[in-house]
């Protein structure tokens, strides 16, 4: 028993095999190394208050907005081009490496003179120059796992990952307990984060031997060639996810961006799975792109997992909301509920989407959506805008919840072009399921019953119902296991 769960785990047997595979060893170091992170998190948010914790995440916003730049989509332009087997990979990892630290200093040096123009909070200028800093080094440690990935081995990413987030709770923490200032949270998100990065370079050395041996300028040109429509889909997503806390601490102030960056912090945490799936799949798919139907089934397959989670994660999330954001947060932040409601109905259009962005990066097919994406960027901008002033941080959350319902409608019909996906195809059970918990949940939230022994028993509840229906792709699961 134990042989062949070593064999499940640590070796790429077939497409399906590799593909859970990775997906479990993605999950598990990115579901633990969050679990760690998050403990630091809500430390953080309970000491700094509402305002501290906006002020933090407004410079984080801000910061994303201009470090999106920094990687231009190389690092999944390095993903695909080294899971073929022609690629000469000594001198695409050179290559990229250097576009990406010379894209790195630019940018660095871009947020340090206009960064601060865009902030109001003196507090918030005084932190962007570290905030880039962490942003750097999380983007360098995500370049090699790109390398990494091309590998088809998660398993040492998870590690990484899991350490790094020990790392970054240790030092974080030591900083906060000195001081519970928000520069204090920045120092410690900074040192920790370097810490990582050190701890990952010096892991996949061999890797990085030659790293400055096999530079390329002929390269250049096709990397950016390529990558750019891929940039530009990472740009807009930057957008449309920093541009609401940018605009509401412009608009507002640093204690609604807390409150409404406090909702977002718990939908970031359910964006794992979806996530994990459409990084497992990159390799898969580039390496079947001249066999559609087996394209089709993996997608199909994927997006099935994602509507099995993600239907009662809405449903329950509506029902517990309030409950939730209070028992992790504290009642500070209640006015936070309504927020996370509302972006959790998003859940359902933003999930497969993920899925569905690697389709068209795989085929090449960037320039047939761009459109899509930038008419859903400008929609966000000009709602928020409307609805920011009179509704504040509720505004901002009907606003992306708009323009990603009109993303999602556009690049499906857009993507059936390529190939036939069955978004809702097969999802009755799971929603007769998820009504069913639903019900059980609502009635153990009047009775007060603990708000962790009610989740528990809602998600044993639901899986249990969908055995008794025999739904048929979830037993396969359990049959592969």
């Amino acid at each position: 028993m134990f042989a062949k769960i070593k064999l499940f785990l640590l070796s790429n047997q077939n497409i399906n095999q590799t593909l859970a595979k990775n997906t479990f060893w993605l999950g598990f170091g990115e579901i633990t190394s969050r679990l760690l992170k998050t403990i630091i998190i809500f430390y953080a948010i309970r000491i700094l208050g509402a305002s501290g914790w906006g002020t933090f995440s407004y410079a984080i916003s801000l910061c994303g907005l201009f470090m999106i730049f920094s990687d231009f989509g190389i690092s999944s332009i390095l993903t695909r081009a080294l899971a073929k087997p022609e690629t000469n990979k000594e001198n695409y990892i050179s290559t990229s490496f250097l576009i990406k630290i010379l894209l790195n200093i630019l940018i660095f040096i871009i947020i340090i003179f206009t960064a601060p123009v865009f902030s109001k909070d003196i507090i918030a200028t005084h932190i962007i120059p570290i905030v880039a800093l962490i942003m750097i080094f999380d983007g360098m440690r995500e370049f090699i796992f790109a390398i990494n990935r091309s590998l088809e081995k998660m398993e040492a990413e998870a590690v990484l990952k899991i350490v790094t987030n020990v790392l970054l709770i240790i030092i974080t923490y030591i900083f906060l307990v000195g001081s519970a200032t928000v520069t204090s949270l920045a120092l410690g998100y900074m040192a920790g984060s370097l810490a990582g990065l050190i701890v990952t370079l010096f892991i996949f050395r061999k890797h990085l031997k030659n790293i400055f041996q096999g530079f390329s300028t002929d390269l250049i040109k096709p990397l950016i060639t390529t990558a750019w429509p891929f940039a530009f889909f990472a740009i807009l997503g930057s957008i449309m996810a920093n541009t609401d806390t940018v605009m509401l601490g412009l608009m507002k102030d640093t204690t609604e961006v807390g409150f409404y960056a406090t909702s977002q912090r718990i939908i970031a945490f359910l964006f794992i799975l979806p996530g994990l799936i459409a990084s497992s799949l990159l390799p898969t798919l580039t390496k079947q792109i001249n066999d559609k139907e087996k394209i089709k089934n993996v997608v199909n397959s994927s997006i099935k997992i994602i509507y099995m989670i993600a239907i009662p994660l809405t449903l329950g999330g509506l029902i517990i909301g309030d409950s939730l954001i209070v028992k992790l947060f504290g009642a500070e932040y209640g006015p936070a509920t309504r927020m996370l409601q509302i972006a959790l109905i998003s859940i359902l259009f933003v999930f497969p989407a993920l899925i569905f962005n690697n389709i068209i990066f795989v085929f090449n097919k960037h320039k047939s959506v761009i459109k899509i994406f930038l008419i859903g960027t400008i929609l966000n901008v000009l709602m928020n805008i409307i609805l920011i002033p009179k509704y504040a941080g509720i505004g901002s959350s009907i606003a992306t919840l708009i323009s990603q319902i009109l993303i999602m409608i556009l690049i499906q019909k857009e993507l059936s072009k390529l190939i036939k996906v069955n978004l809702f195809s097969g999802s009755l059970k799971l929603i007769v399921a998820s009504i069913i918990m639903s019900i059980m949940l609502y009635f153990l939230r009047i009775t007060d019953v603990n708000i962790w022994a009610s989740i528990s028993s809602s998600v044993i509840l639901y899986f249990s119902i969908l055995i008794i229906m025999k739904e048929e792709f979830l037993l396969k699961i359990i049959h592969t296991i």
